[in-house]
């Protein structure tokens, strides 16, 4: 009996670790039930057009046009909107919004006519926010034609930057950098800018030319374009008295206009890398002219007075077909640096009248630290 009685007890013991075991395992194996929340779909652009443009008091006018950008984060593509509404191709009015609800998220610039920030000054908005930054405003803060005109200081065009209109309206700037952007021109109202310094363009890629007015700009003492597009130099450039520097390497141009010879302070050429076949006599006017680089041109000859240039130092003849140097290339007594070399057919007359052996090229002045001082 007592037998018995153990038997059961165990039974029942085992029975009710197996019925725990099986509950166990059915928790412990059935997956959590999965909350899906419905995703909400993105409002119509057209629908998102109409709630941002009542947000940003934007009026309804056949006039005004919209711009809609995806803007993605780090964690999310695409995650937001961005918003502008142009009229007359000038922005006036923008903001970076949820796709969801149209919420304002960042960057919000409200539409008000009587609101004269940097859009309505420059037509180009990037190079308005470029302005404004070194103004240290804001683009849609408010500025007056005042403010603009006494702004004294550099600017730099450049990321997608495609227009310089409104340049003009800055007076007082005494540097523009154009750079690594899509500007294919300078407008004439540059030459408002009176008090400018340098003009610095290089690798402006798609720069075709230059604007015939540019004489006008009476304090330019530096002119970089080197790797553009540029085609021509203005005639007008010998109106630039004060012109120390000009570079003009590795573009498309083919002359050098006659006026070159009247830019009385010129102190550095280049050339190099171009299409120019020839160059004007009225260069030997270049009394001041330090150095002179017409190095992979199609240059055949230099002008036989070339030896009047009496302050050159450094002149870079590099890969033309010159047949002979002209004699009075003997009196450049201040030459050091002369590079003649792949000139396959050149008389060695030259060497004797350079005792300094400058033509072996063992130091180019160009390299040193100072060469470019008070440029």
């Amino acid at each position: 009996m007592k037998r018995t009685v153990c038997l059961f007890v165990i039974l029942s013991v085992l029975i009710l670790l197996v019925g725990c075991r099986q509950q166990s395992v059915s928790l412990d194996t059935t997956s959590p039930t999965e909350v899906t929340t419905p995703t909400q779909g993105n409002l119509s652009d057209d629908d998102l057009v109409k709630l941002v443009a009542q947000q940003l008091n934007v009026p309804e006018n056949g006039a005004i046009q919209h711009l809609i950008e995806d803007v993605s984060s780090d964690n999310k593509k695409a995650a937001h909107k961005y918003i502008c509404f142009y009229e007359d191709d000038l922005l006036v009015a923008s903001a970076v919004v949820d796709p969801e609800n149209g919420a304002l998220v960042q960057d919000i610039y409200k539409y008000d006519p009587t609101n004269m920030n940097f859009y309505r000054y420059f037509q180009d908005e990037y190079f308005a926010r470029n302005v404004a930054l070194v103004m240290g405003k804001i683009p849609h803060e408010a500025v007056t034609e005042e403010e603009l005109a006494s702004f004294s200081g550099s600017v730099t065009a450049s990321g997608q930057v495609e227009s310089l209109a409104g340049i003009g309206y800055l007076k007082s700037l005494t540097e523009l950098v154009v750079a690594k952007c899509y500007v294919k021109e300078l407008p004439n109202e540059i030459a408002q800018c009176k008090k400018l310094v340098r003009l610095d363009l290089l690798k402006a890629f798609e720069l075709q030319w230059l604007p015939e007015n540019i004489g006008e700009l009476e304090n330019l003492e530096y002119i970089r374009a080197d790797i553009t597009l540029l085609e021509s130099i203005p005639e007008s450039i010998g109106e630039l008295k004060k012109l120390k520097y000009l570079n003009v390497s590795s573009t498309k141009i083919t002359s050098i206009p006659e006026s070159i010879g009247s830019c009385e302070s010129l102190i550095f050429l280049d050339l190099h890398s171009t299409d120019i076949a020839e160059i004007p006599d009225s260069i030997t006017k270049l009394e001041n002219l330090k150095s002179l680089d017409l190095g992979h041109t199609k240059i055949t000859a230099l002008p036989e007075n070339i030896g009047e240039l009496s302050e050159l130092v450094r002149l870079d003849l590099f890969g033309l077909d010159l047949r002979m140097l002209p004699l009075s290339a003997k009196n450049l007594t201040k030459l050091e640096y002369l590079n003649v070399y792949d000139n396959y057919n050149l008389d060695e007359e030259y060497k004797q009248w350079f005792p300094n052996k400058c033509y072996e090229c063992t130091n180019d002045p160009q390299n040193n630290e100072d060469w470019y001082t008070g440029i």
